[in-house]
């Protein structure tokens, strides 16, 4: 054992048995890239990187004992948005950025924190000018009028084959949205969700397409579908900007939703900022795939109303969707 203990002291104590780190990467590399190439690296503009820094550097400072050195903020947030950006290992990333694996899990982790603490400033609900906005934008797409927002859903976390509505039915936004539809919808304005999701006041999904389905109905579905594809399209940009959701393995399974809200709070930061079309396009294209291969894992259940307001809203959802499918094929 002595033996043993000594050998793996001198392993330890050995440079050449350490990993090789590469420094001045970002002062050499990041610090000369085009607004383009650093785009393309780390998948968020530059004018969003300086934002963001700026926002949550003071969230990002050590709070360890004095002494003790701390990583820059701006190496924190390179590494994790490069570890975000691709699957490479923590090892692999952490040689890049001059960084030890257990002191990059930590700054993974801080980022993630930081990220989550300033969400409700970055993803929200649209008011009701934006509303009025998007209902526009939709109405433009595809002739329905009223669509405020599309649902869906990729890799959710429940244990077994868990059907789309039983997840949606035990999320905090659709006890929010049945309590409290008038806080989100105004007269008429509803989400759009496939079949998988259920028929209410606020929620239109497609026609089931059986046997004596309409023409009527069929045109409402294509006009639906189209309308629909925006969900796609923004799963697929997600994915495509942040390859690592494409295969999110994390042995701290209580980080997965966090991590996914932190990558979603930087999506959106994207969005709001102006970005190189081209490249967006590309991120589009590679996370397709991904939401491809998502797509036929929907499992479908029966929408049962199991109470008096579900049940109601349910009737309502029903005569609204006739009424708009009247409106968009009235012959």
């Amino acid at each position: 054992m002595e033996l043993y203990l000594h050998r793996l002291k001198v392993r330890i104590n050995n440079p050449a048995t350490r990993p090789h780190r590469i420094e001045g990467f970002i002062e050499r590399v990041v610090d000369m890239s085009t607004a383009s190439e650093f785009q393309s690296h780390f998948r968020v503009t530059v004018t969003s990187f300086q934002w963001l820094l700026n926002r949550i550097a003071p969230l990002l400072e050590s709070t360890r004992a004095a002494g003790h050195q701390t990583t820059d903020p701006k190496r924190q947030l390179l590494a994790f948005l490069w570890l975000l950006a691709t699957p490479n290992s923590f090892r692999s990333v952490g040689s890049r950025f001059d960084l030890g694996k257990s002191t990059l899990s930590a700054i993974f982790m801080r980022v993630v924190t930081a990220l989550n603490e300033i969400s409700p400033e970055i993803i929200f609900w649209p008011n009701i000018e934006q509303r009025q906005r998007i209902a526009l934008s939709f109405q433009a797409s595809a002739g329905i009028e009223g669509i405020v927002g599309a649902i869906d859903d990729c890799f959710a976390g429940y244990p077994s084959r868990v059907s789309d509505i039983r997840i949606f039915r035990n999320s905090p936004i659709y006890e929010e949205f049945m309590n409290h539809p008038n806080n989100y919808f105004d007269e008429k304005q509803f989400i759009i969700g496939d079949k998988a999701y259920p028929v209410l006041q606020w929620c239109i999904p497609p026609y089931i397409e059986r046997r004596n389905v309409t023409t009527r109905q069929k045109h409402f579905n294509t006009c639906h579908a189209k309308s629909r594809q925006i969900v796609e399209r923004c799963f697929a940009l997600l994915f495509g900007r942040f390859r690592r959701l494409k295969y999110l393995d994390m042995n701290r399974t209580d980080f997965i939703a966090p991590t996914i809200i932190a990558a979603c709070v930087l999506h959106n930061i994207c969005l709001n900022n102006q970005e190189n079309q081209e490249i967006r396009d590309m991120f589009i294209d590679e996370g397709l795939q991904a939401v491809m291969n998502n797509a036929g894992n929907v499992n479908h259940e029966a929408a049962n109303y199991d109470n008096v307001n579900a049940q109601e809203l349910g009737r309502e959802g029903h005569a609204l969707r006739d009424r708009i499918a009247e409106n968009l094929y009235p012959f």
